[in-house]
Order: structure tokens, then C-alpha cells, then sequence
């Protein structure tokens, strides 16, 4: 009976250990998302700080896209993992960019830049979350 209980108990642990690695994925994206506002807000209210955080959380964020578990079943050849890691340092090449841009008052390009970045999102999400 009791290595019945126990067995119960760390399956249990286990599926709930599953959940908070999700758990903390979706929270890193929905940060990620946040920060994306925050840059569009700096926008819309011409605010070079605000801007510049935005920036700096979204690069901090995007070197955590290494440590998710991305699999990709479908296509042997295709390493989904890698296109993510490569994105996430594009996104914070073009974030580094963005900055510059919007501190020399090149507003155009720098929402040029944006739109890049959300692309980059967008397409990475299609690839890897199969939208």
C-alpha cells in the first residue's frame, strides 16, 4: 500500500514538474510580448527611455530561448531548436539597431526595424508552434 502511495505521489510530482517548465516558457513569452509593446509605446509616445527598456528587456529575455525544450518531429533535417536560437540573436541584433535608430531620430527606419522584429516572431511561431 505504501509503495502504491508513494508511487502515486511522485508520478504526481513528475506531470506537475512537466507544467511549470511550460509554465515558465509561457511566461518568458508573454514577457517577451510585453516588451515588444513596451518599444511600441516608446513609439507612440516618442520616449527614448521607454524605448530603450523595452529593448533591454527583450534582449535579456530572448537569451532564455536556449534553455526551452523545441522539438521538431515532422522534419528530421530541420533543426527547429537552431532556427530559434538564431532568431532570438537576429531579433537582438535588429533590437540593438532599433535603439540606434530611434536615439539619431530615424523614426521611419526604427519602425521599419519593429516590423522586422515582430516578423521574425510571427514566422518563428508558425515554424514552431505550428500556427
Amino acid at each position: 500500500m505504501k509503495k502504491i502511495l508513494l508511487m502515486s505521489i511522485v508520478a504526481s510530482g513528475l506531470l506537475f514538474a512537466e507544467g511549470v517548465v511550460n509554465r515558465e516558457n509561457i511566461k518568458i513569452m508573454q514577457d517577451l510580448e510585453t516588451a515588444t509593446g513596451t518599444v511600441l509605446k516608446g513609439f507612440l509616445y516618442n520616449n527614448k527611455a521607454v524605448v530603450a527598456n523595452g529593448v533591454k528587456d527583450m534582449q535579456k529575455l530572448s537569451e532564455t530561448i536556449e534553455a526551452f525544450e523545441i522539438q521538431n518531429n515532422e522534419n528530421k533535417d530541420f533543426d527547429a531548436k537552431k532556427y530559434a536560437i538564431d532568431e532570438a540573436a537576429s531579433m537582438a541584433t535588429l533590437s540593438d539597431n532599433l535603439l540606434k535608430q530611434f536615439e539619431e531620430g530615424k523614426k521611419d527606419e526604427a519602425t521599419r526595424t519593429y516590423s522586422t522584429i515582430v516578423n521574425k516572431c510571427i514566422a518563428c511561431h508558425k515554424i514552431i508552434r505550428k500556427w
